[in-house]
């Protein structure tokens, strides 16, 4: 990842649209990984929920993050750049594999 839109576009599945906020879902590549990208992510002060197998699917475990027009473009690039380093840390899968 690189940190541009549409690498980040290709690891989000969208859960659910709104026009206020976008709730968007990555995947962590395996379970025990899950845990560290939500520690990961944290440390830098970005809380996301994490879904744990048996709460969801095991295809579907990794971790939901929520913008909404409250969130400043210095906001929104800060957790872009996370989720970059994050990519080169913990192992994600693109949305839909």
């Amino acid at each position: 990842m690189t940190g541009e839109p549409d690498d980040v576009d290709a690891m989000v599945e969208p859960v659910v649209p709104s026009r206020h906020h976008r709730l968007a879902g990555l995947l962590a590549a395996g379970p025990g990984d899950l845990a560290r990208a939500g520690r990961f992510l944290l440390d830098r002060g970005i809380y996301v929920t994490l879904a744990f197998y048996p709460g969801v699917p095991r295809e579907e475990v990794g971790f939901r993050i929520q913008m909404t027009t409250a969130n400043t473009d210095d906001q929104v690039g800060e957790l872009l750049a996370a989720l970059d380093r994050l990519a080169d840390v913990v192992p994600l899968r693109p949305a839909g594999s």
